[in-house]
């Protein structure tokens, strides 16, 4: 399909579950707790924190995306608007 991909990575380690593939990228913070050694077990965990999901600023995921993008040719966004050269 060629489609790139932003991943966002919660207590499983990315380099074990990906994404694969050239030029995906993806977003993980190595919190103490992670990557969560139940998943490893293949056991699904019931975490009610979500510390590693909520780490991940909403800024990272869109400038990431913009990278992204941007790598593709696509203009570059700002505020909502295209940015002119």
């Amino acid at each position: 399909m060629g489609a790139r991909i932003v991943g966002l990575c919660r207590p499983t380690s990315p380099e074990k579950w990906g994404p694969y593939g050239k030029g995906n990228k993806y977003i993980y913070h190595a919190l103490p707790c992670s990557p969560c050694p139940k998943q490893y077990l293949g056991e699904v965990t019931r975490c009610q924190k979500n510390d590693c999901m909520l780490a991940i600023e909403v800024d990272e995921v869109y400038e990431l995306a913009q990278e992204v993008l941007q790598e593709e040719g696509w203009p570059v966004l700002v505020e909502n608007r295209v940015k002119e050269d």
